[in-house]
């Protein structure tokens, strides 16, 4: 239990957080619109330009997905120490 004096934690926002969440957050949207733009304007057979954008887009989603939420997760397990207030 915090003792009586303890004052709580002021939440602030980081500026170098935020512009990291910003790029992982836009690298996974442009992952997902390449496949839609893939699906409905693609040729069939696939090209083999086709197919290497697909692997990219593939590649995107699939490791920004995990990064944005251990991000978050990590963002909400550790948050920021006390800042003394301005």
């Amino acid at each position: 239990m915090p003792s009586p004096k303890s004052q709580p934690p002021i939440i602030w926002l980081n500026p170098a957080f935020k512009l990291l969440i910003w790029i992982v957050t836009g690298a996974m949207i442009l992952g997902l619109v390449g496949h839609g733009l893939l699906a409905f304007f693609g040729k069939d057979p696939p090209t083999m330009l086709q197919n290497r954008f697909s692997e990219i887009c593939s590649y995107s989603v699939t490791f920004t997905l995990p990064a944005l939420v251990g991000l978050l997760c990590g963002r909400a397990g550790a948050p920021d120490p006390n800042r003394p207030r301005e």
